[in-house]
């Protein structure tokens, strides 16, 4: 999807001192030489991640119409299994996205290294995504930090500040997907967009090709989206960021209003669940406002 863009800035290497004074929380940053230690960048390869990690269960994105940009359900599989599909001709249809590195990949673990720009006891989650020609549509994260690292494949990035918020047109700050866009971007054009969406002409994104062994560093609350160059695996790792920080950003009170609604409808559906009443209370969540669509909210099942 071609966009008016600019370039985020990009440096070999950042000391942590000069990351923190001048990046975080600001802007984002690429790093194209920071993480030459790491052996991954060296040993993993799509027969090595099938031949060590093949047999190993996996929760795959599952789009039926092929659409990325909209809602999607899980299913099981072994890593084997997905890579397969991920190869098929259907593979649009399925992602493996946000899967933990430490359950994926645990024999894998020694190829990774430190980051560099955070203290490595800071990390709360690292994640891995794994596709052909993936796509993750706009979203921001609320109250984390993110540092995306791409191992194997291309990447190719967009990202606008938290001051570009009401132009990305969010859900509704009361809705579980608050942090998510509703622009339908899976293969549509900006032109296309404008007579429904004219704010998002004014949307002026920092444009990131991320290629092996490079990091990007993804501030709190900066919009992102993400669209993988065939077969492509990046691992991204997230560390809190300071109450200050992400109070601070125009998302800020949005993550703040939603905090305590969606702990109430987490709290809803597991009680519901157990009971045998779900459907019933995602009903009823619709009728008062907290969510757009009962006949969707299978998707959060694993909350």
């Amino acid at each position: 999807m071609s966009s008016p863009s600019a370039s985020a800035p990009r440096f070999q290497t950042l000391s942590r001192q000069d990351f923190e004074r001048d990046f975080l929380a600001r802007t984002p940053v690429v790093l194209t030489e920071a993480l030459t230690h790491w052996a991954a960048f060296r040993s993993w390869t799509w027969d090595s991640l099938r031949e060590r990690c093949g047999q190993r269960e996996v929760e795959v994105e599952v789009y039926p119409d092929g659409n990325r940009a909209a809602m999607w359900a899980f299913t099981p599989m072994t890593l084997g299994q997905y890579l397969e599909r991920m190869n098929g001709e259907e593979h649009r249809k399925y992602y493996l996205a946000e899967s933990p590195v430490r359950t994926v990949f645990p024999e894998l673990l020694g190829d990774l290294g430190e980051l560099g720009l955070v203290a490595p006891e800071r990390i709360i989650k690292q994640v891995a995504f794994v596709g052909r020609d993936s796509f993750s549509t706009l979203h921001y994260h609320p109250r984390n930090e993110a540092v995306a690292v791409q191992v194997l494949g291309t990447k190719r990035l967009l990202l606008y500040p938290p001051s570009q918020t009401e132009r990305i047109y969010p859900h509704p700050w009361y809705s579980p997907r608050f942090n998510f866009s509703t622009l339908p971007l899976d293969g549509a054009s900006r032109e296309e967009l404008y007579p429904r969406y004219p704010k998002f002409k004014e949307a002026t994104p920092l444009e990131v090709v991320l290629r092996p062994g490079e990091l990007l560093y993804i501030p709190v609350g900066w919009w992102h989206s993400a669209e993988g160059e065939g077969r492509n695996l990046t691992i991204t790792s997230f560390w809190s960021s300071e109450p200050r920080h992400w109070l601070a950003a125009p998302t800020g009170w949005r993550d703040a209003c939603n905090y305590p609604i969606f702990q109430t409808l987490r709290w809803m559906d597991r009680s519901a669940r157990r009971l045998g009443l779900q459907e019933s209370a995602w009903r009823l969540a619709e009728k008062l406002g907290l969510i757009d669509d009962a006949s969707k909210m299978s998707t959060y099942a694993s909350w």
